[in-house]
């Protein structure tokens, strides 16, 4: 179908995760010991300006509690784990170490204060290439998580036995992802801008929304657009860029010409959130919460949540087009005014944050309303520029879960995500048959 997405090389996940593991002060300490015995890892220690100099005694103590870090990394080998050792006599908010602790062994006694950490960062996809061969484009889904966990052990276990194994650490960030290739446009597109077709898909995502209690950063580079909150970061770049920029050793880099990523990472904030819902509903281990909020179920539903917000449902249009599949709803005259004055607004203040800026109280009321109305009739406010020569693009997610359905035979994980998302968008995008079929398929996994 034209204009359609290749579903074979996008992907649907994570990417990265993050768990961590409370240590006491002299664990800690001797861990970073173990750290420099270890051939083949590099030790960058982050230094923090500690100069007490005129200070009164209590600034002095204050600031002798500042923790130290370390962050532990393979140069030129990138095996899909960073290390982050924090050593700290102090836990947060002082609590105060029984006295002489420092000057005893560290004991295993789960009464001592464990002020310290180290935390890991893991590259899913690169940390399970096979054959040493890293792969920095696809998703990785929860199939994958099993591998994560025996190679992980294996690398600890070379390193430092009070690193522990897989199910002693407990997961604080988690960053899901979908990879959209955007190269089907190329059929779609007039010759003369095939070649800019991953710049001006992020010139219509950068008039996007910027949802509450988010600031908007995107200025800062043209291949991204990038929010940020206390619990969340949501960024959705043009993968190639990114790659060039941090010099990636990635054999495949050509394939990203056309790779746009919708990324959402969750910070701590929100991690520790859901691991308290979820553990008041049952005694999940750390391995079985880990498993939960990398499943491929969750991951479809935070980038849904979160692409519905930002960059909202519906197709994109010209302002004419739109037009026209406004009037043809028969709304009552008022509604057809608003939304189509909505339209205009947003285009002349170059993007959905930028018209809710100017406005206030019922105007921007009336602004929400007609966002909500066109996502129900499947309108994008953003307008795509008359000089484009196109009228029309799919919705980038649709694309995505539209080209599903035209695989044939499904496989597992494609039906999971059909029927993911057929719950969720309440859209008529396959036959009853269709639905059927999968779900059938999905029983029998």
């Amino acid at each position: 179908m034209k204009g359609m997405i290749n579903v074979k090389n996008s992907s649907m996940g994570h990417h990265t995760f993050a768990m961590n593991k409370k240590l006491s002060y002299n664990e800690a300490n001797e861990l970073l010991t173990d750290f420099k015995k270890h051939e083949g890892l590099k030790i960058d220690h982050i230094y923090v300006d500690k100069n007490t100099s005129g200070a009164d005694p209590f600034i002095k103590w204050l600031l002798s509690t500042i923790p130290r870090y370390y962050v532990i990394h393979y140069p030129g080998q990138n095996k899909g784990i960073t290390w982050l050792l924090r050593i700290s006599k102090t836990s947060p908010g002082f609590i105060k170490l029984p006295p002489g602790y420092l000057d005893r062994p560290y004991q295993l006694s789960d009464n001592i204060d464990r002020p310290s950490s180290i935390r890991a960062v893991i590259n899913t996809k690169v940390l399970t290439g096979i054959n040493g061969r890293k792969d920095y484009l696809t998703a990785a889904n929860d199939s994958d998580l099993k591998s994560v966990e025996q190679l992980f052990n294996i690398e600890a276990e070379k390193i430092s036995p009070l690193l522990g194994n897989f199910m002693a650490y407990s997961m604080n960030r988690g960053d899901y992802c979908a990879n959209i290739f955007l190269d089907g446009l190329t059929e779609i597109c007039p010759s003369e801008l095939i070649p800019r077709i991953p710049e001006l898909i992020m010139g219509l995502i950068k008039h996007s929304d910027v949802p509450f209690h988010y600031t908007d950063k995107y200025e800062a580079d043209k291949n991204s657009y990038y929010l940020n909150s206390k619990s969340a970061t949501l960024n959705c770049y043009l993968k190639q860029p990114q790659l060039q920029k941090k010099q990636y050793d990635c054999p495949n880099i050509e394939a990203a010409t056309y790779l746009l990523r919708f990324e959402v990472q969750y910070k701590y904030l929100k991690i520790y959130s859901l691991i308290r819902s979820l553990r008041k509903e049952s005694d999940y281990s750390n391995v079985d919460l880990i498993c939960k909020l990398l499943s491929n179920d969750f991951c479809a539903e935070v980038i849904k949540s979160y692409f519905d917000r930002v960059i909202k449902p519906g197709d994109y249009y010209t302002f004419a087009k739109a037009k026209k599949l406004i009037e043809a709803r028969n709304f009552l005259w008022n509604k057809e005014l608003r939304l189509i004055n909505t339209l205009k607004l947003i285009d002349q203040c170059e993007g959905i944050s930028k018209a809710k800026d100017i406005l206030q109280g019922k105007e921007l009321d009336d602004l929400r309303r007609s966002l909500r109305e066109l996502a129900q009739i499947g309108i994008n406010p953003v307008l795509i520029p008359d000089t484009w020569g196109i009228d029309h693009i799919q919705n980038l997610l649709d694309m995505y879960y539209m080209n599903l359905q035209n695989e044939s035979p499904f496989t597992s994980e494609m039906c999971h995500e059909l029927i993911n998302y057929e719950a969720a968008k309440e859209a008529d995008i396959m036959s009853d048959k269709k639905i059927a079929e999968a779900r059938a398929l999905l029983r029998k996994r």
